[in-house]
C-alpha cells in the first residue's frame, strides 16, 4: 500500500492509499474499522485526494470522482474526471490533471465541461481567497482567478531552489519546498 495523502477532519485522519481509504482516530490512535462497508466501493482504486466542501467529501480516484455522504455512510459516483489533486469551496472546485480545471462537482443535475484555468503541466496548486499558487516545477505562478492575471516567481525572486516539490498557502503565508530548502513568504 502506498499512502497518497493524509486529510485531517475533526478528530479523524483520512489515510488515502493506493488500495482505498482508512480512518485513524487521533484521540485513540486507532484505525477505525469500516464496519458499515462504506469504502468497499473504493477497494482496489487509487485514492489521490479528498476535498471537503460543506460536509460533502469529494474523493478523487483513478476511476473518477466520488462523493461520500459521511452521515449517511454512502458513496456515489459523480464524474469520470481523473484528478490528482482536488480543492475548492461551495462555489467552485479545482482539479489537477495535465491541466488545472475549474468545475462545479456539486451541481449533479447539470454537469458542465470544465473550464481550463492553467494549461501547462504542474505538480500541485494551493488556493487562498481568489488566488492560486501553481507549482510549475522550476518556478511558481501566482494566478488571480477572477481576472486570470498571473505573475511568475523563481530563484531570481528568492526561491532557494530550481526544483519545487510542493507549494502550499493559507490566508497569510505561502511556502515553497524546493531541492535547496524551504522558503516562506508573507
Amino acid at each position: 500500500d502506498s499512502v497518497w495523502n493524509l486529510i485531517l477532519h475533526e478528530n479523524i485522519i483520512f489515510v488515502l492509499t493506493s488500495e482505498g481509504i482508512n480512518e485513524l482516530d487521533v484521540n485513540e490512535l486507532l484505525i477505525l474499522p469500516d464496519s458499515n462497508g462504506i469504502y468497499k466501493k473504493l477497494e482496489n482504486k487509487k485514492i489521490y485526494d479528498l476535498c471537503i466542501v460543506e460536509n460533502e467529501f469529494l474523493i478523487s480516484t483513478n476511476s473518477g470522482i466520488f462523493k461520500l455522504d459521511y452521515n449517511e455512510k454512502r458513496i456515489s459516483f459523480l464524474q469520470p474526471y481523473l484528478c490528482y489533486q482536488i480543492e475548492g469551496d461551495s462555489e467552485a472546485q479545482f482539479c489537477l490533471n495535465n491541466q488545472i480545471w475549474m468545475l462545479d462537482l456539486l451541481d449533479y443535475e447539470n454537469p458542465q465541461e470544465p473550464d481550463v484555468v492553467h494549461d501547462e503541466f504542474s505538480r500541485n496548486f494551493s488556493i487562498s481567497d481568489s488566488y492560486m499558487w501553481i507549482n510549475q516545477i522550476n518556478d511558481v505562478k501566482l494566478l488571480e482567478l477572477d481576472t486570470r492575471t498571473s505573475w511568475l516567481y523563481s530563484m531570481s525572486d528568492g526561491l532557494p531552489g530550481n526544483n519545487i516539490f510542493h507549494v502550499e498557502c493559507d490566508d497569510e503565508w505561502v511556502w515553497f519546498i524546493t531541492n535547496d530548502g524551504i522558503a516562506f513568504y508573507n
